[in-house]
């Protein structure tokens, strides 16, 4: 009796199709006119059966939901798949925060009934006609989330309670809208360990909800066990921002937290908008080390003002003037950092003990705005302290100091930290030796120079400015050496270091005119390969068709038979993108080839010329690389090596049928050169392009 029922309600439905296709279209024009623009999601049919009927998995089916969160304004009229959902003021719908939330799709009219004798069905375990009539109605209204919730209890009492929690799911992403639902969702979710979808359920409560503490906390609790720490640390800061005033403990203890674990991120910017937020929040909870961080932040970036600022907020400093009166207090807001530009500031009175670190961060930042008579008053007792435990904070104070060009104040520290056990390192030596040399105090400078040179043998700087001291001395051997690293450990040797120093080198020993020194440095350094590699002239002859460095070593490795000495490498390829280095490259391999011509050592300007072709810096830059082939043709022509120089002159001859220079240089070339090919170079030449020069080349 109860299945011919069943039968005849269906034999109902099916009439009524266009019944309750004019029904949806009227409700949709409702919405219209209710003006209610929340998201609907609207499903099609036919991927709602593929679903239901396995032909697609739940995953794929959900994310079909996701990405048919459409608006309901100019949407809802167009399917009969857009159902009513009106929701009042008053309806107990809306979130504390005060945003309306969808209520749950109603039923058309003509499917109430059968919704209904599902749910009589369900309450008398008749679950298999229970399933077939919600299956029905989700055909005719695939996103009315009644169905999808009497599937899901009558799977739960079934025992299957994964597929249960699927239809959940659905009838969530359904509703959209509505917290309570995605939490309840999430229970379950939780009980079968599903934690993907746990996540999914928090962040979709979290959006409906964002004043919810509870709902944030568990979302982090949550992001921090799976180890996604990024979006762990961004909800946590939103919980900070949801966190009443009076909860300013847990506030201050849990931003701390947040700003260490940025740091070790290495975030920096987080840990600034994290660190002024607390600030601004809670001020009088921040303490000495809350205000160290941020005045580390501030100096790091350059932001002195602003770190004087956070001086007198907040560890009670007052700047005065000449008459003790207090120009900056506690008092002025921020606008009194553009103030301080021009503030007459004459004394720095502390009203408060200052921590030694604090102290020495107020003198790098008077220092730093220019206000040094304040800054001495507040150095002896940051003299009495031991430099072996405050080495850094001397050292912030002296950079601060030859900053502004004071290095006679500078001196005084500096001499102090490289007289200690702890600070006697590279780095302090390097920083007194240029106070000393600003002072002209040079033997001295000397000194410092080569303790760093003595315990960092590869640092650049040192040695290029000892080299620089030793030549204004007029000591020229020693400031070669100086540019001489010498034999260093192999983890300590740096290719660029080595090629920096060599031109430095060159350029001294031109400049002095020690050309053959200059010679043997600039062939040795410059050019990456020795003479003893590319000497032969099978090698030579491997060249002039290849454009790229690495075809060209490639084409020698193959002319030559033999593997290539591995010790020999190319430059390092941070010196490609250098301009500067390039062309102080090109300029000693220029003054290289004009000794050699004035010197009239031809065959060794020719070698000089082919070992340039593989030179990566020069083939790296088009009209260096053009010029090094013009160059090694004038220098095959010197040294009467037409067979060389004729595969070259061939392709440029080609490429420029109307130059001048090209033909000419073809010309004398072929003076110099034993074979006759050239011959049918030009003929085959002026058969493809009847131009005069080929022919006149061909008959002279």
């Amino acid at each position: 009796m109860m299945t011919d029922a069943l039968s005849q309600d269906k034999e109902v439905v099916k009439q009524e199709v266009d019944d309750i296709e004019d029904e949806m279209a009227d409700i949709a024009l409702d919405d219209d006119d209710d003006g209610d623009d929340d998201d609907v999601i609207i499903v099609d049919v036919d991927k709602t059966m593929q679903y239901l009927s396995g032909k697609i998995s739940f995953e794929e089916f959900t994310d079909i939901m996701e990405s048919s969160v459409v608006s309901n304004e100019g949407n809802a009229g167009d399917s009969i798949l857009a159902l009513d959902s009106t929701v009042s003021p008053e309806s107990p719908s809306f979130v504390s925060a005060g945003k309306k939330v969808r209520q749950r799709k109603k039923l058309p009219k003509s499917l109430e009934g059968l919704m209904g004798e599902a749910n009589m069905r369900y309450m008398r375990s008749e679950y298999d006609e229970a399933v077939k009539m919600c299956m029905e109605i989700i055909r005719m209204a695939p996103n009315a989330a009644d169905p999808f919730h009497t599937l899901a209890m009558i799977y739960e009492d079934l025992g299957e309670r994964e597929k249960s929690l699927q239809f959940r799911l659905v009838a969530a992403h359904l509703i959209q809208n509505d917290p309570d639902e995605w939490l309840r969702v999430a229970e379950l979710c939780r009980e079968q360990n599903n934690v993907a979808q746990l996540l999914v359920c928090y962040e979709k409560a979290a959006r409906l909800e964002p004043r919810n503490r509870e709902v944030c906390l568990e979302r982090c609790n949550l992001l921090e066990a799976v180890n996604d720490i990024k979006k762990m640390l961004e909800c946590y800061r939103h919980y900070l921002e949801i966190l009443p005033i009076e909860d300013s403990g847990e506030y201050m203890k849990l931003a701390r937290e947040i700003i260490q674990k940025y740091n070790d991120r290495n975030e920096l910017d987080k840990v600034l908008e994290t660190m002024l937020a607390m600030f601004k929040k809670h001020p009088e909870l921040v303490n000495d080390a809350d205000v160290n961080s941020l005045l580390e932040m501030y100096i790091s970036k350059g932001l002195y003002n602003k770190a004087l600022i956070i001086l007198v907020k907040h560890s009670g400093v007052l700047l005065c003037d000449e008459t003790d009166a207090v120009v900056v207090g506690e008092w002025n807001d921020v606008d009194s950092m553009e103030f301080l530009k021009s503030a007459n500031v004459a004394r720095c009175v502390l009203t408060q003990p200052l921590p030694i670190d604090l102290r020495a961060k107020l003198v790098v930042c008077l220092i730093r705005l220019k206000f040094t008579s304040s800054a001495r008053e507040l150095m002896p007792p940051l003299l009495s302290e031991n430099p072996d435990e405050i080495g850094d904070l001397y050292l912030d104070i002296a950079e601060a100091y030859m900053s502004q060009g004071h290095y006679c104040n500078a001196r005084p520290l500096l001499e102090t930290l490289v007289q200690s056990n702890e600070y006697n390192k590279a780095g302090v030596w390097l920083r007194y030796g240029e106070c000393l040399n600003a002072l002209c105090e040079l033997e001295t400078a000397i000194i410092a120079y080569r303790n760093v040179v003595e315990k960092a043998p590869c640092h650049y700087e040192a040695r290029v400015s000892l080299s620089a001291i030793f030549q204004q001395l007029g000591r020229q051997d020693e400031a070669l050496s100086a540019l001489s690293v010498g034999e260093v450990p192999t983890e300590s040797s740096d290719r660029t270091l080595d090629v920096r120093l060599a031109i430095l080198s060159c350029q001294l020993l031109h400049s002095q005119g020690r050309h053959d020194e200059f010679i043997e440095s600039a062939k040795r350094i410059i050019f990456s390969f020795s003479k003893d590699i590319i000497d032969t002239r099978k090698q030579h002859n491997a060249l002039p068709h290849t454009r790229m460095w690495k075809s060209r070593l490639g084409a020698l490795q193959y002319a030559s038979a033999i593997p290539l000495d591995p010790a020999i490498k190319p430059v390092d390829a941070s010196l490609h993108k250098s301009p500067a280095t390039t062309e102080d490259l090109w300029d000693i391999y220029l003054k290289l080839c004009r000794i050699l011509i004035d010197r009239q050592e031809f065959d060794e300007f020719e070698t000089v010329s082919i070992m340039a072709l593989i030179c990566p810096l020069f083939l790296y830059n088009q009209a260096k690389a053009f010029e090094t082939e013009f160059i090694c043709l004038s220098a095959c022509i010197m040294s009467r090596n037409g067979q060389f120089a004729y595969a070259f002159i061939r392709e440029h001859c080609v490429k420029n049928l109307e130059s001048n220079r090209a033909w000419n240089t073809f010309c004398q070339i072929v003076t110099v050169s034993a074979d006759q090919r050239h011959n049918k170079f030009c003929l085959r030449l002026a058969m493809k392009h009847p131009q005069p020069r080929p022919r006149h080349t061909q008959r002279a």
